[in-house]
This record gives structure tokens, C-alpha cells and sequence, in this order.
């Protein structure tokens, strides 16, 4: 990926993020195993946890919304 963003709601294969040059990736680590999936030469992770309080909702680049529906 070049300078974009993704969210990754599924569990990702080995070497995620090898040639990722630019741009931001949310995902979704249900298993707690992403660490060992992710390729770490060109990116930085870094924990994305949403304030419990707030009423969350995501908005797209096409103009859509994701709100969650359920907490984990």
C-alpha cells in the first residue's frame, strides 16, 4: 500500500505490510497474534483503543459510516 487506508477485519496472513510505504492500517487483532504476522522493517504498531465513554463511529473516504455494534 502506497499512501492509503485500510481496515483489516479478518485475520491477515504472514509478512503483512511487506513493501508498505505510506499510509495507515487499523486492525482488528482478534487473536492477539498479528505481532508475529506483521512485517516490522517499514512500519511502526501502535494500540488503538477508543475512549469506553465515547459513542465511536468511523467515517470512510467515500463518505460512509461504520459504527460498531458490538463490544469486545
Amino acid at each position: 500500500m502506497t499512501g492509503g487506508t485500510v481496515a483489516v477485519l479478518g485475520v491477515t496472513g504472514r509478512n503483512f505490510a511487506a513493501g508498505m510505504s505510506g499510509g495507515i492500517a487499523y486492525v482488528l487483532d482478534l487473536d492477539g497474534e498479528f505481532v508475529k504476522r506483521c512485517n516490522t522493517a517499514m512500519v511502526d504498531l501502535e494500540p488503538f483503543f477508543p475512549s469506553p465513554s465515547s459513542k465511536a463511529s468511523w467515517h470512510g473516504s467515500s463518505g460512509t459510516t461504520v459504527r460498531p455494534t458490538r463490544r469486545f
